[in-house]
């Protein structure tokens, strides 16, 4: 029976003559040749006078890739043409860079073969079991086990300044693939120069690597095409990443890869498109951004293309998006949420001065040189400030809540406030269970936190002072006790930050070391505070940590506060946020948490006639919670399940910051704030009776570490605004390696800061002799 006819523009027949030789085919004769390798039986191949070959034999004709087909013994075509290509086809003209694992090796082994990498992928070769456990979950093995290469060419060391010879291909990934197989034979059927693809090492992507031309200049061009191509011929998008020429691709394991050698592959045409160049640029303007300038070419990037968008000739959401993935590729950053906020207020900004059509022009015919000339005349945009972040927590929040919680935010919230007012109620609530303590590393800690909620002037504060109403009973009740002696003064629930701190320490005393401290308004902290009669920063710290306090009084006894238990609560505006944090090494910091919002930027109608809410039921209620709980102590449980949630988002985070002592300790602390966050929310799902367990499980682990991860992300940008001198990087890292000893090797570095610089800017501050000095080989000493 004939074979069916495959479509032949998918292997044009001119190439196959160079199959059929490259097989070891002997010319035999004018019109045709032989194969004795197939079944040892001749296939005669004949050439009409248009130049068209078909192929005989056994008088049966055939095309190309069927003639392969039953060369290799296979149905199919993908199979037979990979085998071909590895196996039978002599010799590599195209040769890229590899890489032995880990990915933070950025210096080549050898340069290696497309058609060697293709059988390394085919075979097992050693990687099979690694890529299994990776497919199985273990996904960090990937850039620790896994060797890679950079299939765009040959490099010195994977960057872009080191690339050696452009290899003419494009690695696209293709990423979150419900079926790899499927997708890999829509792409072969595209009319596309397709030189390899294989599933990915996660087992739920493809990589695909395509043929462009000599030009390098042009690789971006290439990236949109088929960006677009994808798009529209099957619905999916393609990683960003494939536009970097320096992009590393990892080793896998894949039998069925499909390899065509590019010889056989014929390079196609692109046209440039005009909006996207200025893409290119800005990202090559990013890329090509050194430490200590970032900043300021993010922001005029960001600024010039917000003018590209208002002149209509850009897509607002593809440029931030664009800029977005840019800086995260350049990375070497200290908190890219904050990067990410500066290319949108800049981008906004740039929007209200749109590019003229005669500016855009000058701009499109300039070179990378005149460009950045012309940017760098682009002074940094005024008036753009940092935006507080709006927070609101997702649904299953509030979903996740206590019913007894739930009723009361949605008895008091309004239509912008039900975050605030939740992690407001929170924060209060841990302060009013001052009999349960739990063990923390060892430790016994209480559940009080601590909070500072930023917001502009007349954004809505204040409404805090609804949930302090909450508490009213539990106040009241507690002002009723005597206390034994002489003493006049009643305990309280809250303390008011305008008197002295040794007042203060004495109402700890009288409240058994218990108290919320609580203010709508910073400058009743810091005016406190700056006087030599305040001296809140020790107390906030050793009451935020139940760390003993202690006072000694000449008239009387000393004041010895064995375990105190003490929750902040403190509202303000940004600008108000230096006066708190004088010493940002003290540790002050890290006991807060924090909240930003931006309030509602509406007149609120008719407020004269909105009666006040009446909350009594719900006071009944709080005061019930609190004397249970003075006299039930319930028995703590912690499930492996809530430990393992919390470590999946912490060490990661911990790793991020491991080199910034100040948010690293932010970290820490909120480790800690998950725990206590978590107890408290159970505490209020029922009346708990005395010795009974109360289970911290996954889901409300799952809400605290959401509430807590929130803050983090507040602390670390705020935390840029405590120095008025902020720090070179080179600075950075010098001050860094000083916290650990004066001479290190160069991988020693590299460990303790990768997390904040990249290896090529390490290597380029240990070359710098005013930083380091070189007492022997290998190593480097700070001066």
């Amino acid at each position: 029976m004939q074979p069916q006819i495959i479509n032949k523009t998918k292997f044009n027949t001119s190439v196959f003559k160079t199959i059929i030789e490259s097989t070891g085919a002997e010319f035999n004769g004018v019109g045709y040749f032989l194969i004795p390798s197939i079944l040892d039986i001749p296939v005669q191949v004949t050439k009409d006078n248009d130049g068209h070959y078909s192929y005989i034999k056994n008088s049966v004709s055939y095309d190309h890739l069927n003639l392969l087909k039953e060369f290799f013994g296979t149905d199919s075509i993908k199979e037979a043409i990979t085998c071909f290509s590895t196996d039978y086809y002599v010799g590599d003209s195209v040769y890229v860079s590899f890489f032995k694992a880990p990915i933070s090796n950025i210096h080549k082994t050898c340069d290696v073969g497309l058609s060697n990498i293709a059988k390394t992928i085919r075979d097992d070769n050693g990687n099979k079991a690694i890529v299994n456990r990776i497919r199985a979950g273990a996904k960090s093995l990937k850039t620790q086990m896994l060797d890679y290469y950079t299939l765009s060419g040959t490099f010195i060391t994977r960057c872009l300044e080191g690339l050696l010879n452009y290899s003419e291909m494009i690695c696209l990934d293709i990423d979150n693939v419900s079926n790899p197989s499927e997708l890999q034979y829509e792409i072969i059927d595209l009319s596309i120069p397709l030189v390899m693809i294989f599933t990915s090492p996660s087992g739920n992507g493809l990589k695909v690597v395509l043929k462009c031309n000599s030009d390098a200049s042009k690789h971006l061009d290439y990236f949109h095409y088929y960006e677009r191509l994808f798009k529209k011929e099957l619905g999916i998008s393609i990683d960003k990443s494939g536009k970097d020429i320096s992009r590393a691709c990892f080793t896998s394991n894949d039998p069925n890869i499909y390899y065509m050698h590019p010889d056989f592959v014929n390079e196609i045409s692109v046209e440039k498109n005009t909006p996207k160049s200025i893409f290119d640029f800005a990202d090559r303007f990013i890329q090509n951004s050194i430490d200590g300038e970032k900043h300021t070419r993010l922001t005029k990037i960001s600024y010039l293309l917000g003018g590209y968008c208002a002149a209509g000739f850009i897509d607002k959401d593809e440029a931030l998006a664009s800029l977005k993935e840019s800086i995260s590729r350049r990375g070497n950053l200290a908190d890219m949420d904050l990067a990410f906020r500066t290319i949108d207020d800049c981008f906004n900004s740039g929007e209200c001065s749109p590019i003229s059509p005669e500016k855009l022009s000058s701009y499109l015919d300039c070179s990378d040189n005149q460009l950045e000339e012309q940017i760098s005349n682009i002074a940094p945009p005024t008036g753009v400030e940092y935006k507080l972040e709006n927070i609101e927590y997702p649904e299953f929040v509030f979903l996740s809540m206590p019913k007894q919680i739930q009723n009361i935010i949605n008895k008091i919230k309004n239509d912008s406030n039900e975050s605030f007012l939740l992690y407001s109620f929170l924060i209060i609530a841990s302060g009013v269970l001052p009999k349960i303590n739990f063990s923390y590393n060892h430790t016994k800690l209480s559940l009080n936190l601590s909070s500072l909620c930023l917001a502009e002037s007349s954004s809505g504060k204040g409404a805090t002072n609804l949930v302090k109403e909450l508490f009213y009973e539990i106040d009241e009740t507690l002002k009723k006790i005597k206390n034994e002696g002489k003493e006049e003064k009643n305990r309280c629930l809250f303390l008011s930050m305008n008197i002295s701190g040794s007042e203060l320490i004495h109402r700890l005393e009288l409240n058994e070391g218990n108290a919320i401290l609580y203010d709508t308004e910073i400058t009743s902290f810091t005016s406190a505070n700056s006087k030599e009669w305040g001296d809140y920063d020790t107390i906030f710290r050793q009451g935020a940590s139940n760390d003993p306090i202690s006072k000694h009084r000449r008239d009387s006894k000393d004041i010895f506060i064995n375990f105190p238990k003490v929750t902040v609560f403190l509202t303000g505006t940004p600008s108000q946020i230096t006066s708190v944090f004088k010493d940002k090494d003290n540790g002050l910091y890290s006991r807060f948490m924090y909240f930003t919002f931006r309030g509602n930027d509406m007149w609120k109608e008719n407020l004269m006639f909105k009666p006040k809410r009446d909350v009594s039921q719900e006071q009944q209620y709080l005061l019930e919670v609190y004397k249970h709980y003075q006299e039930n102590i319930p028995n703590i449980v912690i499930t492996q399940e809530a430990q393992e949630y919390l470590d999946m988002y912490f060490k990661p985070l911990y790793e991020k910051y491991k080199s910034d002592n100040l948010l690293k300790s932010v970290v820490v602390r909120h480790g800690i704030y998950a725990w206590k966050l978590a107890l408290t929310i159970k505490l209020f799902e029922e009346l708990t009776p005395n010795g009974s367990d109360v289970v911290i499980d996954k889901e409300v682990m799952r809400v605290a570490v959401e509430i807590v991860m929130k803050s983090i992300s507040v602390a670390a940008d705020l935390s840029f605004n405590l120095s008025n001198t902020p720090l070179t990087n080179a600075q950075r890292l010098v001050k860094i390696l000083r916290q650990i000893g004066t001479e290190f090797s160069r991988s020693q570095v590299i460990e303790y800061c990768k997390s904040m610089f990249q290896s090529s800017t390490i290597d380029k501050y240990l070359s710098d002799k005013s930083l380091f000095e070189k007492p022997k080989y290998g190593k480097y000493k700070l001066k």
